[in-house]
């Protein structure tokens, strides 16, 4: 299948990085469906002769090949984006052996790459598409499984290749089920649902045709065009209460629904209770089919506290709520860009102890469903996804060890570079009376 055939391709290619030619004769790596196994699981078994890999998915396959990429060729998930040096070696010992596959502490476990500025204009191999294969293959080797693949037309654009990759497909909240933005489908008309509702439904509905042969967690939502509450500017009173927003919430959510469930056998879906949506549902003013995955986010400087929008900051508390029936995931942030006190071209400005300790919170209180992690452009936020891709499969991480191990993985253990990297959220900004409140 595709994916299998793109993380063996890649495997070929980490050999040739990392091995010297042999005129020897070599042991195979065979791949052997096994239907009994957990779906994205993998078993290895090494004997004297080959390395046979045991999968029930095309996921697990992936996985199991990178694996042996990662342990005994030495590439690393963020080879490509931190320019991993390699020096060839006559030959690599795999000893014989059973190796079992981790199990992820996080059901759905992806990247949202939003903001994606400085992938615009930059063609790897003179190719759009190589630049989103090694975003994609970076996300793949940290074991993620979903992605949110751009934003706007970025998302429609590579959603085909996200799939081919294995991935599974999700959506932006402001793009719900990966439609076309009204204003853009229609940009001489009034983004209004209530005006033009036939209209917000055929762009759903042909959404959902040009996905529906991929896996996709459907995004149900009504924030508003251009990531913006939908009630914002509105003057009629028709949405000046929570109750009102919330109803008006409730009956387009039902409405996409239908149209996803018409078209796709046993859709798996998921909301966002983001910003001011969160407000809404703490006041209890939205309700919501228990089956769908609630995704509560953070305020973008990793605190589980609703975000700030101008001088708006409620920081209601968004951690999941045990009580709450039914899956919960987070969308949670590397990056972000919030017009006041961005980072999405720069590192996190909090410490990876502050990122553990809210990320373990968010386990314990039953939100291992769904995370998507904002990510944005990579390269700038690698330490601390690296960081998170520990997390999600159940690690505790610190600032001393992880500094420590993203030196070792890619460079030489330097001490002063694990020390900047360890000493780096100190030196940030304290612009606020919280511990998150850095820029």
């Amino acid at each position: 299948t595709p994916p299998v055939k793109n993380a063996v391709e890649a495997l070929r290619r980490d050999m040739e990085k990392t091995l010297g030619k042999s005129g020897e004769e070599t042991g195979a790596i065979r791949l052997i469906a096994e239907k009994e196994t957990e779906e994205e699981a993998y078993r290895i078994e090494v004997t004297d002769e080959e390395i046979r890999i045991y999968a029930g998915s095309d996921l697990g396959f992936v996985y199991g090949v990178f694996y042996l990429s990662e342990h005994y060729l030495g590439v690393k998930p963020f080879w490509f984006w931190m320019r991993q040096e390699f020096t060839p070696v006559d030959r690599v010992t795999v000893p014989e052996g059973t190796i079992s596959s981790p199990r992820p502490a996080v059901r759905f476990r992806g990247w949202f790459f939003n903001d994606e500025v400085l992938f615009f204009k930059w063609h790897l191999n003179g190719r759009h598409d190589d630049t989103w294969r090694m975003a994609f293959e970076a996300l793949l080797r940290c074991g993620g499984n979903i992605a949110i693949p751009g934003t706007d037309q970025e998302s429609r654009r590579n959603k085909r290749l996200a799939s081919d990759m294995g991935l599974w497909i999700t959506h932006h909240h402001a793009e719900p089920l990966g439609a076309e933005m009204f204003a853009r489908a229609y940009p001489d008309l009034e983004a209004d649902y209530l005006k033009h509702p036939e209209l917000f439904c055929e762009l759903w509905a042909r959404a959902v045709e040009e996905q529906k042969d991929m896996r996709v967690v459907w995004n149900l939502s009504f924030r508003g065009q251009g990531d913006c509450p939908f009630w914002d500017g509105d003057r009629s009173g028709r949405f000046d209460t929570p109750e009102k927003r919330g109803r008006m919430i409730e009956e387009v959510i039902r409405k996409q629904q239908e149209i996803v469930s018409e078209r796709v056998e046993n859709p798996v879906f998921c909301t966002n209770l983001y910003g001011e949506v969160m407000e809404i549902y703490d006041e209890g003013c939205l309700s919501l089919d228990p089956g769908i995955i609630k995704v509560r986010a953070d305020n973008g400087f990793g605190r589980m506290v609703t975000r700030r929008r101008d001088n708006h900051c409620e920081r209601v508390d968004s951690m999941p709520d045990p009580r709450d029936p039914g899956p919960q995931g987070i969308y949670y942030h590397v990056s972000f860009y919030d017009l006041q006190a961005a980072n999405h071209i720069t590192m996190l400005p909090n410490s990876v102890d502050f990122v553990n300790r809210e990320l373990h919170e968010v386990l314990a209180k039953g939100g291992g469903d769904f995370w998507i992690v904002n990510c944005s452009n990579v390269k700038p936020h690698v330490y601390y996804l690296d960081a998170v891709r520990k997390i999600w499969f159940g690690e505790d991480v610190s600032d001393e060890s992880h500094s420590r191990e993203f030196v070792q993985d890619y460079g030489d253990g330097e001490e002063e570079a694990v020390y900047a990297y360890r000493m780096y959220p100190g030196a940030t900004v304290q612009y606020g009376p919280h511990e998150d409140d850095h820029a």
